[in-house]
Protein backbone atom coordinates (compact mmCIF):
# COMPACT_ATOMS: atom_id res chain seq x y z
CA UNK A 1 0.00 0.00 0.00
CA UNK A 2 1.07 3.44 -1.20
CA UNK A 3 -0.18 6.65 0.92
CA UNK A 4 0.10 9.67 -1.12
CA UNK A 5 -0.97 12.88 0.39
CA UNK A 6 -0.85 16.35 -1.65
CA UNK A 7 -0.63 19.22 0.69
CA UNK A 8 -1.16 22.76 -0.46
CA UNK A 9 -0.07 25.07 1.79
CA UNK A 10 2.11 27.78 0.96
CA UNK A 11 2.53 29.56 4.00
CA UNK A 12 4.77 27.12 5.55
CA UNK A 13 5.93 23.35 5.20
CA UNK A 14 4.11 20.23 6.18
CA UNK A 15 5.23 19.68 9.58
CA UNK A 16 3.07 16.91 10.40
CA UNK A 17 3.92 13.13 11.39
CA UNK A 18 4.98 11.03 8.29
CA UNK A 19 4.38 7.43 9.57
CA UNK A 20 1.12 6.07 10.62
CA UNK A 21 2.78 5.24 13.86
CA UNK A 22 3.98 8.21 14.66
CA UNK A 23 -0.09 9.05 13.90
CA UNK A 24 -1.48 6.46 16.25
CA UNK A 25 -1.22 5.39 19.51
CA UNK A 26 -0.60 1.83 19.57
CA UNK A 27 0.06 -0.55 22.97
CA UNK A 28 3.72 -1.89 22.85
CA UNK A 29 2.85 -5.59 22.69
CA UNK A 30 0.53 -5.00 19.57
CA UNK A 31 3.13 -2.80 17.32
CA UNK A 32 5.07 -5.83 15.90
CA UNK A 33 1.55 -6.33 14.17
CA UNK A 34 0.78 -3.26 12.97
CA UNK A 35 2.66 -2.10 9.94
CA UNK A 36 4.29 1.85 9.95
CA UNK A 37 3.21 2.69 6.68
CA UNK A 38 5.01 5.52 5.40
CA UNK A 39 2.54 8.56 4.41
CA UNK A 40 4.37 10.16 1.03
CA UNK A 41 3.63 14.21 1.41
CA UNK A 42 4.14 16.29 -2.10
CA UNK A 43 4.39 19.71 -1.04
CA UNK A 44 2.54 21.56 -3.85
CA UNK A 45 3.32 25.12 -2.91
CA UNK A 46 7.18 24.13 -2.43
CA UNK A 47 7.73 22.53 -6.02
CA UNK A 48 10.32 24.02 -8.04
CA UNK A 49 9.54 25.68 -11.30
CA UNK A 50 11.24 23.19 -13.18
CA UNK A 51 8.96 20.31 -11.43
CA UNK A 52 5.89 22.41 -12.11
CA UNK A 53 6.60 22.63 -15.66
CA UNK A 54 7.22 18.25 -15.72
CA UNK A 55 3.07 17.89 -15.58
CA UNK A 56 1.41 18.05 -18.88
CA UNK A 57 -1.57 17.76 -17.76
CA UNK A 58 -3.98 20.32 -16.46
CA UNK A 59 -2.66 19.86 -12.60
CA UNK A 60 0.32 22.30 -13.88
CA UNK A 61 -2.12 25.33 -13.16
CA UNK A 62 -2.83 24.32 -10.23
CA UNK A 63 0.65 23.66 -9.06
CA UNK A 64 1.84 26.72 -10.30
CA UNK A 65 -1.31 29.19 -8.50
CA UNK A 66 0.19 27.79 -5.20
CA UNK A 67 4.08 28.19 -6.48
CA UNK A 68 3.06 31.68 -6.94
CA UNK A 69 1.24 32.02 -4.28
CA UNK A 70 3.92 30.96 -1.63
CA UNK A 71 6.58 32.68 -3.31
CA UNK A 72 4.89 36.11 -4.15
CA UNK A 73 1.39 36.26 -1.95
CA UNK A 74 -0.30 37.01 -5.64
CA UNK A 75 -1.16 34.76 -8.55
CA UNK A 76 0.05 36.35 -12.45
CA UNK A 77 -2.42 33.27 -14.24
CA UNK A 78 -0.78 31.56 -17.39
CA UNK A 79 -1.87 31.86 -20.81
CA UNK A 80 -1.75 27.86 -20.78
CA UNK A 81 -4.42 26.21 -21.74
CA UNK A 82 -6.90 23.99 -19.61
CA UNK A 83 -8.62 20.68 -21.52
CA UNK A 84 -11.02 20.38 -17.98
CA UNK A 85 -11.92 23.71 -17.15
CA UNK A 86 -14.48 22.58 -15.00
CA UNK A 87 -12.50 20.52 -12.89
CA UNK A 88 -9.77 22.88 -12.68
CA UNK A 89 -12.36 25.10 -11.04
CA UNK A 90 -13.75 22.85 -8.86
CA UNK A 91 -10.85 21.44 -7.11
CA UNK A 92 -9.49 25.02 -6.92
CA UNK A 93 -12.29 26.32 -5.09
CA UNK A 94 -11.85 23.38 -2.45
CA UNK A 95 -8.59 23.32 -2.05
CA UNK A 96 -8.20 27.41 -1.77
CA UNK A 97 -11.58 27.29 0.31
CA UNK A 98 -12.96 29.96 -2.57
CA UNK A 99 -16.20 29.34 -4.37
CA UNK A 100 -15.15 32.22 -6.74
CA UNK A 101 -13.52 29.69 -8.77
CA UNK A 102 -16.76 27.14 -9.06
CA UNK A 103 -18.95 30.30 -9.70
CA UNK A 104 -16.66 31.05 -12.80
CA UNK A 105 -18.25 28.02 -14.06
CA UNK A 106 -21.49 29.30 -15.45
CA UNK A 107 -19.20 32.20 -16.94
CA UNK A 108 -16.65 30.16 -18.69
CA UNK A 109 -18.71 27.19 -20.81
CA UNK A 110 -15.47 26.00 -22.95
CA UNK A 111 -12.55 23.76 -22.39
CA UNK A 112 -9.58 25.14 -23.74
CA UNK A 113 -9.72 28.32 -21.82
CA UNK A 114 -6.85 29.21 -19.57
CA UNK A 115 -6.75 31.12 -16.26
CA UNK A 116 -6.34 34.69 -17.54
CA UNK A 117 -9.71 34.14 -18.81
CA UNK A 118 -11.10 32.27 -15.61
CA UNK A 119 -10.07 35.19 -13.67
CA UNK A 120 -11.76 37.66 -16.65
CA UNK A 121 -14.57 36.21 -15.92
CA UNK A 122 -14.84 36.19 -12.10
CA UNK A 123 -13.59 39.90 -12.46
CA UNK A 124 -16.74 40.63 -14.69
CA UNK A 125 -19.29 38.88 -12.48
CA UNK A 126 -17.82 40.69 -9.84
CA UNK A 127 -18.35 44.52 -11.80
CA UNK A 128 -21.65 43.16 -13.09
CA UNK A 129 -22.73 42.56 -9.48
CA UNK A 130 -21.75 46.05 -8.44
CA UNK A 131 -23.12 47.79 -11.07
CA UNK A 132 -26.64 46.06 -10.60
CA UNK A 133 -26.26 46.74 -7.00
CA UNK A 134 -25.41 50.38 -8.03
CA UNK A 135 -28.98 50.59 -10.01
CA UNK A 136 -30.69 48.90 -7.22
CA UNK A 137 -29.42 51.49 -4.75
CA UNK A 138 -30.19 54.44 -7.29
CA UNK A 139 -33.90 53.01 -7.79
CA UNK A 140 -34.73 52.66 -3.79
CA UNK A 141 -32.84 55.94 -2.84
CA UNK A 142 -34.73 57.95 -5.80
CA UNK A 143 -38.46 56.23 -4.90
CA UNK A 144 -37.89 57.28 -1.24
CA UNK A 145 -36.99 60.74 -2.41
CA UNK A 146 -39.93 60.49 -4.21
CA UNK A 147 -42.11 59.32 -1.08
CA UNK A 148 -40.58 61.57 1.87
CA UNK A 149 -41.70 64.68 0.04
CA UNK A 150 -44.96 63.53 -1.18
CA UNK A 151 -44.85 63.67 -4.81
CA UNK A 152 -47.14 61.36 -6.97
CA UNK A 153 -45.14 58.11 -8.51
CA UNK A 154 -46.94 58.14 -11.72
CA UNK A 155 -46.20 55.71 -14.96
CA UNK A 156 -43.75 58.52 -16.23
CA UNK A 157 -41.99 58.88 -13.34
CA UNK A 158 -41.37 55.12 -13.56
CA UNK A 159 -40.45 55.58 -17.47
CA UNK A 160 -37.78 57.94 -16.31
CA UNK A 161 -36.38 56.16 -13.45
CA UNK A 162 -36.07 52.82 -15.48
CA UNK A 163 -34.60 54.50 -18.55
CA UNK A 164 -32.02 56.65 -16.16
CA UNK A 165 -30.98 53.32 -14.83
CA UNK A 166 -31.23 51.26 -17.91
CA UNK A 167 -33.34 49.21 -16.75
CA UNK A 168 -37.28 48.20 -17.69
CA UNK A 169 -40.54 49.48 -15.66
CA UNK A 170 -41.07 46.10 -14.55
CA UNK A 171 -37.71 45.82 -12.80
CA UNK A 172 -38.43 49.26 -11.53
CA UNK A 173 -41.99 47.97 -10.16
CA UNK A 174 -39.90 44.95 -8.86
CA UNK A 175 -37.53 46.64 -6.89
CA UNK A 176 -39.84 48.84 -5.47
CA UNK A 177 -41.69 45.49 -4.45
CA UNK A 178 -38.68 44.18 -3.16
CA UNK A 179 -37.68 47.15 -0.76
CA UNK A 180 -41.62 47.26 0.46
CA UNK A 181 -41.90 50.54 -1.61
CA UNK A 182 -45.98 50.58 -2.76
CA UNK A 183 -46.03 52.40 -5.74
CA UNK A 184 -49.93 53.61 -6.63
CA UNK A 185 -49.72 53.27 -10.42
Amino acid sequence: MVTLVLYFGYEHHWNKNRHLLDSITVPEELKPFVSDYKINIFEIAWLSDEQVSMFKSDFRIVADYFVQMRKNQNYQPSKDTMEHVHEVLQLMSVVTDDNRFEEAQNYVKRSGSNMCEVLDAIENRGIKKGSEKRQLTTVVKTLSRYIRRSLPIDAQVLEDIAEDNELTVEKVRSIAKENGISLSC
